[in-house]
C-alpha cells in the first residue's frame, strides 16, 4: 500500500498518469493499476475520470495529504535505524508568547542551517493551548514558560532548560 501512496503522491506531482510514469519510470498502464488498487483498499474513488486528464476529487485530495504525511512519517522511521543518517522532515515546534519574540527563534534558525534537510514550524501559543496540541499529536515539541513546581500535564514529559527573571516594569510618568 505505501508504494501506492507514493504514486498518488506523484500523480499529484505531475497532474497526469503519463507524467506519473514518466516520474516514476513506470507504463501508464501500472500507474492506473496502483491507483486502482488504492481506491480498491480503501473502497473509494480518489480521481474524478469524467475530466481529461483525470484529477484528484475532494477525498483523493484529503486522502492525498494523509498519504504525503505517512510517506514523511515513513522515511522518519527509517532514519531511525540508520545512525549515520541526518535528521530530516518536519519539526512542528510551539512557543509560549513570551518566547517567540526572539528567545529562541535563533537556535531553531542555527538548526536549520545545520541540518537543511529540517523544515521546521513554529507555532506561538498559550502555554494550555500548546498542551493541548502536544497530547493531540500536533506538535513534537514545545517550549514554555511555567511556574516553579510545575510540570506539563501526563502524559507529557518536561524538562528544565532554563529560569529566567521576571520584572515588573513602571512608566516614569505614573509615580505616585
Amino acid at each position: 500500500m505505501l508504494e501506492d501512496l507514493h504514486t498518488l503522491v506523484e500523480f499529484a506531482r505531475a497532474g497526469s498518469i503519463a507524467g506519473t510514469a514518466d516520474r516514476l519510470f513506470r507504463t501508464p498502464s501500472a500507474v492506473t493499476r496502483q491507483v486502482q488498487r488504492l481506491e480498491a483498499a480503501l473502497g473509494a474513488k480518489l480521481l474524478d475520470r469524467s475530466v481529461k486528464p483525470p484529477r484528484l476529487n475532494s477525498l483523493g485530495a484529503r486522502v492525498l495529504e494523509q498519504a504525503r504525511d505517512l510517506l514523511q512519517r515513513t522515511e522518519a522511521l527509517k532514519s531511525l535505524a540508520s545512525s549515520d543518517a541526518e535528521p530530516h522532515g518536519l519539526l512542528r515546534i510551539g512557543l509560549a508568547h513570551p518566547l517567540a519574540e526572539r528567545t529562541l527563534i535563533d537556535p531553531i534558525l542555527a538548526l536549520t542551517e545545520k541540518y537543511p534537510e529540517v523544515r521546521v514550524r513554529v507555532l506561538s501559543e498559550l502555554t494550555g493551548e500548546l498542551f493541548h496540541r502536544l497530547l493531540a499529536g500536533e506538535l513534537d515539541a514545545a517550549a514554555v514558560l511555567l511556574p516553579e513546581g510545575k510540570a506539563a500535564p501526563p502524559p507529557l514529559l518536561t524538562r528544565f532548560i532554563a529560569s529566567d527573571r521576571m520584572e515588573i516594569v513602571q512608566s516614569v510618568n505614573d509615580r505616585r
